[in-house]
């Protein structure tokens, strides 16, 4: 189990992504991102010590969720 989110493809975002996860103690295992040729976002897929907290949290900080459905279809 993962968890995918899209950030803002600029310099930054992803680290506003991991400060929120950081501080609320969850433990990333690994993660990978990418682009599209769209370039508006990136796609980070997180694995994670807890992945309900971290969907949780994320979205309560407005970090847009998506899911491998979501991936699959870019």
């Amino acid at each position: 189990e993962v968890v995918g989110v899209a950030v803002e493809d600029e310099p930054g975002a992803l680290a506003k992504v991991v400060k929120v996860i950081a501080e609320n103690s969850i433990n990333i295992e690994y993660m990978y991102a990418f682009i599209t040729v769209s370039k508006k976002y990136a796609y980070v897929v997180l694995r994670v010590a807890d992945n309900d907290a971290a969907e949780k949290i994320l979205i309560e900080n407005g970090v847009k969720l998506v899911s491998m459905e979501d991936i699959a279809s870019l």
